[in-house]
């Protein structure tokens, strides 16, 4: 009967271990965490609406070889729609050129 029983337990065993189910012996895994690389916006908030939706372009003033940069917004119904241009002598990250509109505008109190 002791053989029965342990042919019974062998079989069982290797039925689990080939669909996989079988316990493993060891320590359990360390959790790998994962870095989150956070980036700069492309859209802004639009301090006239409030809404998400200024876009910043940028262009090379062949002339002046000063950058021109293109601030709108992306709604037909807000004032700022039309865009206002910014000059620079030099390259400016969109995130910059976005804070300095928002200080002249709110400067300009409109």
């Amino acid at each position: 009967m002791k053989g029965v029983l342990l042919v019974r337990e062998t079989l069982f065993y290797l039925l689990q271990l080939a669909s996989g189910r079988a316990r493993q012996m060891g320590r359990r895994r360390k959790k790998t965490l994962r870095v989150i690389h956070r980036t700069l916006p492309k859209v802004f908030a639009c301090p006239r609406c409030g809404l998400i939706s200024i876009r910043i372009t940028s262009e090379q003033d062949e002339a002046s070889q000063d950058t021109v940069f293109r601030v709108t917004c992306g709604n037909p119904n807000c004032p700022l729609h039309a865009g206002r241009e910014m000059r620079y002598a030099t390259r400016r990250a969109d995130i910059d050129v976005y804070n300095t509109f928002v200080d002249d505008y709110a400067k300009a109190g409109a």
